[in-house]
């Protein structure tokens, strides 16, 4: 069984502050898209798509569906922390 404070501690490995940010982001909102996870953290989307490419090549994210945005309205990919 893996602790909730060992996977907190592996979560954080190799993360910088911003992709952190992101990911903790999308953790407290179990999924949603660049535009609604920007939203959330009062980015511009510019800042958010990046980071979650960076997270997606540490394999942080994975896609789950794509799906018409909260924010936007548009077909947009949807992200979840990959557990």
């Amino acid at each position: 069984m893996i602790h909730s404070n060992s996977l907190d501690a592996y979560n954080k490995v190799d993360l910088n502050k911003n992709q952190q940010l992101v990911y903790d982001t999308l953790w407290e909102m179990a999924q949603g898209t660049n535009a609604e996870i920007a939203n959330k953290l009062n980015w511009p989307i510019n800042r958010v798509t990046p980071r979650i490419k960076e997270l997606r090549d540490k394999d942080k994210v994975i896609f789950v569906v794509n799906r018409n945005c909260f924010i936007t309205g548009s077909k947009a990919s949807v992200w979840r922390p990959n557990i």
